[in-house]
């Protein structure tokens, strides 16, 4: 029976790791023995000052590998692929007591598998993720971009798509404005 585990690998080669890992189990004929090889991603947006802004994966678990193995025979360790598996290039240990492969609970396999967003179609076809605005209702904050830079103001709403309306004063009075939070700065 296949089960979920955790193994430490080299930080930054995850990638390539993972396709060592398939690569050596079909070379050694076990590939039925291996399951899924996973490397939980996020998608986030790189926004670079005023560009449009650039989707990119980031891993969650930077430094770790998820293997669906059959590993166990009779309740006992596989110790040929236990061996094989380690015998990769940049591969630590699996998470578990002194480095043997305890097997990842139900939820917390579900929980992993869950933390990869789903994109969502918009209307015009495009896909967008929630982006994480790093502010609060009532923040104060200065534009530093565009025709309200050096303005300050105080966070009334949190819009969709990386936009916040902000309450600028223009001429003593509260003036509701949209601006894309990558424009804004948190004031002290």
């Amino acid at each position: 029976m296949k089960l979920w585990y955790v193994l430490r690998i080299r930080t930054g080669q995850e990638e390539m790791i993972k396709d060592s890992i398939i690569r050596r189990m079909r070379q050694e004929g076990l590939e039925h023995l291996l399951g899924e090889v996973h490397i939980p991603k996020q998608m986030e947006f790189d926004y670079d000052s005023g560009k449009k802004p650039k989707k990119k994966d980031r891993k969650i678990y930077q430094g770790y590998l998820f293997l669906e193995l059959d590993l166990m025979v009779d309740d006992k360790l596989n110790d040929d692929l236990y061996y094989i598996i380690k015998d990769v290039p940049g591969v630590g240990d699996f998470v578990g007591p002194q480095g043997q492969p305890l097997p990842m609970t139900d939820e917390d396999v579900d929980r992993m598998l869950d933390r990869q967003p789903e994109p969502v179609i918009d209307a015009t076809g495009e896909t967008e993720l929630d982006v994480v605005v790093p502010f609060d209702i009532g923040d104060r904050v200065t534009v530093t971009e565009g025709g309200f830079k050096n303005c300050e103001g105080e966070i009334e709403k949190i819009l969709e798509r990386g936009m916040v309306r902000v309450n600028i004063m223009i001429f003593g009075r509260k003036t509701p404005t949209d601006i894309e939070f990558t424009k804004l700065e948190k004031m002290d």
